[in-house]
């Protein structure tokens, strides 16, 4: 099972005041 979230709240000042974008992390677990 695969699954990303792509929401607007990573573009509001809760991401700092330049309102940049996190980046997304993802790990395989077998």
């Amino acid at each position: 099972v695969v699954a990303f979230s792509a929401c607007p709240q990573d573009i509001l000042p809760i991401n700092g005041v330049g309102r940049e974008p996190t980046e997304a992390h993802f790990e395989i677990l077998d």
